[in-house]
């Protein structure tokens, strides 16, 4: 299952978003589950039939479930940030293979028109990011992609050369002599020679001994062929082509959001004529009041309250005001601090 996410500036009509998920794309009602802000949790339990499907958290805590349903760190505070400035937000988890059209009918609502809802879809990489606000002496990084070419040496192949036996017969006819000794004896009769008479009487043995040749095999091992390996090294030339990023800063002046009309002093006028308006009849003094229309005038110049609504502010500004003033001061004076965040916002 895959959670997805579609935050809202506002949805009066929430049924209309959640009708065709329901009917139209089948999505069980214990799939749904939408977020928003105490003010805003009792808007929709008034408005909508599917008030059992809104809940809140608290800022932590909604950071760590959309954390845990497997949205990016980033995209998990963008959204929790923006619960807490006021938006709603609507949370479903479906199955995989369903989750890039229900995310885009999220992002293009057909039952809701623009006039409607708009809506701010999970951030991407590829989504324009909002302005940072950096302190005076802080440094900006300019980077840039440098390219580094480096050289692997991997293997194509090569050559195995593999040593086996073979066996051959041969054959040879070989020429062998061999001895045989015959003996004769043929009847002579002559007298006997001098030679002869010298051992003529001596005893003794003569041999005559027989020889012949026999076959010796001997096996020599010669060498009758090398094999040589060498390899031959070529050279070739390999093309790069990359695209290299590079993140570079460009210095835009940005004009001031205020002026000299923007001065308490300057609307003080504008204060008073609410005052008479409003106040005078009932025996109150301006200057009982002065407070009031110099308090919300001050918090809405804050930068940082820049897309806060009166009534997404009054959560901070309530216990702060009548802990200044005193208790039960702030409902007292609450249409004179309004009418100043009003006026001071109208000139932006």
């Amino acid at each position: 299952m895959k959670t997805v996410v579609g935050m809202y500036k506002k949805v009066p009509m929430l049924d209309r978003l959640l009708e065709p998920l329901l009917n139209k794309e089948s999505i069980a009602t214990n799939q749904i589950e939408v977020v928003t802000t105490n003010e805003g949790e009792d808007e929709l339990k008034r408005t909508s039939t599917h008030s059992n499907l809104v809940g809140h958290y608290d800022m932590d805590a909604l950071l760590g479930e959309l954390t845990e349903r497997g949205l990016p760190a980033d995209d998990a505070r963008f959204f929790s940030n923006g619960v807490m400035q006021g938006n709603t937000l609507v949370m479903l988890r479906v199955e995989d293979d369903r989750a890039a059209a229900i995310e885009d009918y999220l992002k293009h609502p057909e039952s809701i028109s623009s006039q409607d809802t708009s809506s701010a879809a999970m951030q991407s990489p590829h989504a324009d990011k909002p302005a940072s606000i950096v302190k005076a002496g802080a440094s900006i990084a300019v980077v840039e992609e440098e390219l580094h070419v480096q050289k692997q040496v991997v293997e194509t192949g090569g050559v195995a050369v593999k040593r086996h036996v073979t066996s051959q017969r041969v054959e040879e006819d070989v020429s062998l002599r061999e001895e045989h000794v015959s003996v004769q004896r043929t009847p002579v009769d002559r007298p006997a020679s001098s030679d002869e008479l010298l051992n003529a009487f001596s005893e003794g043995v003569v041999e005559v001994r027989e020889h012949k040749e026999e076959v010796f095999v001997e096996k020599i091992p010669r060498v009758v062929e090398e094999v040589v390996i060498t390899k031959d090294v070529e050279q070739t030339t390999a093309h790069i082509n990359e695209t290299l990023r590079r993140l570079d800063v460009d210095i835009e002046k940005i004009e001031s959001r205020y002026d000299d009309s923007m001065r308490f002093d300057s609307m003080r006028d504008t204060y008073r004529a609410h005052f008479d308006q409003n106040y005078a009849t009932s025996g109150a003094d301006y200057s009982e009041y002065e407070n009031a229309y110099r308090y919300g005038h001050m918090h809405a110049l804050r930068d940082d309250w820049r897309d806060f609504s009166f009534t997404r502010a009054s959560s901070t500004m309530t216990p702060d005001y009548e802990q200044r003033y005193g208790k039960g001061m702030w409902e007292r004076t609450k249409d004179a601090i309004e009418h100043a965040w009003d006026s001071v916002r109208a000139r932006f």
